[in-house]
């Protein structure tokens, strides 16, 4: 059972990082100028930080796929996850409204609140992960448990993009009664 549960939450977290990347390749200027609207590091480190970040997270997803690498890829998403919460966390303290850029620019998403509690999720799967190993052998990539796996990272995405719609439409309300009681 621990070996089926290790597996789907391998899965899980390949899927989470392999879509997050490849979304990231896919309009890659895009995403290194929200990297660089985040202001936390000084030019041109935060263009090398936007062009090494999909690479890295593509890393990290492929080292968790082999027992023998999986402890290495826990600790390099778990060190991203740290870099993006440092970032978040900037961004929220300053009182700056940017896109997180969790997907690049596929999905719009605020760097807020629900975005630190989505780190902090995937952080402690990630720590499980790291120290799961121990309990299992080998990753399982049996059908159901591929599956699992994926539908859970499809429906995280999906719960993102419902939490952005519910941001969006509370905004457009927020506006609409500002210039209401303006008139």
């Amino acid at each position: 059972m621990e070996e089926m549960i290790y597996s789907v939450l391998t899965i899980y977290l390949c899927s989470i990082f392999l879509f997050s990347s490849v979304f990231k390749f896919l309009r890659l200027p895009s995403f290194v100028v929200l990297v660089e609207a985040y202001g936390v590091l000084p030019s041109p480190y935060d263009r090398i930080f936007g062009y090494l970040l999909p690479p890295m997270e593509l890393l990290g997803a492929g080292l968790l796929l082999f027992q023998s690498t999986a402890v290495w890829g826990s600790f390099l998403l778990m060190g991203l996850l740290l870099c993006f919460a440092c970032a978040i966390g900037s961004v929220i303290r300053s009182g700056r409204v940017i896109s997180c850029g969790c997907y690049g620019s596929f999905m719009e998403a605020q760097a807020d609140g629900w975005a630190l509690t989505k780190i902090g999720f995937l952080f402690a799967l990630c720590t499980v992960l790291a120290w799961g190993h121990h309990f299992s052998d080998t990753i399982h990539f049996r059908p159901p448990l591929i599956t699992v796996g994926v539908t859970a990272a499809l429906l995280t995405l999906l719960v993102q993009k419902v939490w952005s719609s519910h941001q969006k439409a509370l905004s457009k309300l927020k506006y609409l009664q500002k210039r209401s009681s303006a008139r």
